[in-house]
């Protein structure tokens, strides 16, 4: 018993550490000669070179530096202020912020070649299969919960591997090692001689991407972030 509470008490300061370091060595980077953008890995590596290389092109002098969360890090530190704007999946309005859509999609499933699954797929029919996932992502718990309807359904999940990034999730589903649920913009990296891409049947997995601001921040911000809004991904 008393192993149990001082490990949890362990945890507690572990965690509270681990916040404490990813906050100071954001402090370290932030420059207010920068839009500071908090973002998730795979939106740094899908959507977000697009739209700073188009806004580039408009305003080549502005300068952006981007901060790497997961999504639920990132929702709980989007209004530190090392943080000018956030860019994520299933953001929930706050009062203090503004909030616009970005883009909405999809989940797709995944697989290697070699699986030879159909471009339509039901998840009772690919329970036997290794399945790789993804957790601590918001798009699975928000908008429509992948998780829950795989509970509901009782389906029997063969869960090999957990990652809490979805490139990380592509890659391994590249390697062969099993299948996996990935959102649309990570599915478009995917090279299609390796893998397929399939729709899940009996229900849609959306996701939302958002991008949010704090009431007042900088003015090249405000600006970055009205050419956002009128931008369709």
């Amino acid at each position: 018993m008393e192993a149990d509470d001082l490990y949890e008490h362990a945890s507690v300061v572990h965690s509270q550490l681990k916040s404490f370091n990813a906050i100071a060595n954001t402090y370290k980077t932030r420059s207010i000669d920068f839009i500071n953008i908090g973002t998730t890995p795979s939106l740094a590596d899908s959507i977000i070179p697009k739209i700073i290389k188009q806004y580039n092109e408009l305003k080549p002098e502005v300068k952006f530096n981007l901060i790497n969360l997961n999504s639920i890090d990132l929702i709980e530190d989007r209004y530190k202020p090392e943080i000018d704007l956030t860019i994520c999946y299933n953001s929930k309005h706050q009062s203090n912020s503004i909030s616009k859509i970005l883009k909405k999609g999809r989940h797709k499933l995944v697989s290697p070649k070699s699986y030879n699954l159909d471009s339509n797929v039901d998840l009772q029919n690919i329970s036997h299969l290794p399945f790789i996932e993804v957790t601590n992502l918001l798009s699975f718990y928000e908008e429509s919960s992948i998780n829950e309807y795989i509970k509901n359904e009782n389906i029997e999940i063969n869960t090999i591997i957990k990652t809490d990034s979805y490139n990380s999730a592509l890659s391994l589903v590249q390697s062969g090692l099993g299948v996996s649920i990935l959102d649309e913009n990570t599915c478009n990296k995917a090279n299609q001689e390796q893998v397929n891409i399939s729709n899940i049947l009996g229900k849609e997995f959306l996701f939302t991407i958002h991008a949010i601001k704090k009431d007042i921040v900088r003015n090249e911000c405000n600006e970055f972030f009205n050419y956002l809004s009128q931008q369709i991904l």
